[in-house]
């Protein structure tokens, strides 16, 4: 199955809004992140060049370094540090979250009722119920078939970016503003967020 043409279009470029007054002090001095090198869609199937997900399953709290969730508005704070918490009900998954900021979640689904295990599963779900979908966008990453979404139920400050790491599989990256402050780089942006940490999820999986 080919991937469509994205029908929405996705401003992958950085913003910052509000004045810096208005951010905390712990932010202030992030590294500036280049957007995600997102290229023309590719095939859901069959994935080229797929990468090897061992490691993943066994941690998957290895693929954003402290640095690269720098990147993302994600740093220790006044509040304590950024540990991640491991959860494996829905499959092996990993978050970050900082209230002073955003949150990041990697998450490789497992086989279930009502759950998308890959791109296909996803992309016959919007075929079938476009409606559903605020935000939808067909890319690639480093070769790689992703799509970029969020739906209606939810919040404008969240979106999801969910990447095929095999024919049957795909690897969920979700990114939420949590802050009512503004976030450096992000702000009003998620779904660019949610792009850069696909890109470097990608690149810690080769």
């Amino acid at each position: 199955m080919k991937a469509r043409v994205a029908v929405v279009t996705l401003g992958l470029v950085a913003s910052a809004c509000g004045s810096e007054s208005d951010v905390p002090e712990w932010l202030r001095d992030l590294p500036t992140p280049v957007p995600a090198a997102t290229g023309a869609p590719v095939p859901v199937t069959p994935v080229m060049n797929p990468p090897q997900l061992g490691r993943f399953t066994a941690d998957p709290c290895f693929v954003l370094s402290k640095p690269e969730l720098a990147q993302l508005s994600i740093v220790d704070d006044s509040f304590g540090q950024v540990e991640p918490t491991r959860y494996t009900d829905y499959g092996p998954t990993c978050v970050w979250s900082r209230s002073t900021s955003a949150s990041v979640r990697a998450a490789l689904p497992e086989p279930g009722p009502e759950k998308f295990r890959s791109l296909t599963h996803l992309v016959d779900a919007h075929r079938n119920n476009p409606e559903r979908y605020v935000q939808w966008t067909e890319t690639s990453i480093d070769g790689l078939p992703v799509i970029i979404y969020r739906t209606g139920n939810q919040a404008e400050r969240r979106c999801e970016a969910s990447i095929g790491v095999a024919d049957d599989t795909m690897l969920e990256v979700g990114y939420e503003l949590r802050s009512e402050k503004p976030v450096p780089h992000w702000e009003n942006d998620p779904c660019g967020a949610a792009a850069k940490a696909a890109e470097m999820i990608i690149k810690n999986l080769r």
